[in-house]
């Protein structure tokens, strides 16, 4: 890529890798398990406490959706 591309190196050259450090921060900051989590959690936070116009148990509902062998792991930080 580099040979087919040598002006790659006079762009990366002046940012270095402070710019590679500040993009791995950022990404890891938006994209994180921690972050994921907390949107999820608000998520089923809403839809827990909106109000009910039918006759469907919602806490059965939600132990029916939350059953293990439903989820499927995306990735993990783990595998990274």
């Amino acid at each position: 890529l580099a040979a087919d591309n040598p002006f790659l190196k006079e762009i990366f050259a002046s940012e270095g890798a402070g710019l590679i450090a500040e993009n791995d921060r950022v990404i890891r900051s938006r994209y994180s398990l921690e972050r994921y989590r907390d949107a999820l959690l608000e998520t089923y936070r809403a839809v827990a406490e909106s109000p009910v116009r039918h006759s469907i148990d919602r806490e059965r509902l939600l132990d029916f959706f939350l059953r293990g062998q439903r989820f499927t792991v995306v990735s993990s930080e783990a595998s990274l």
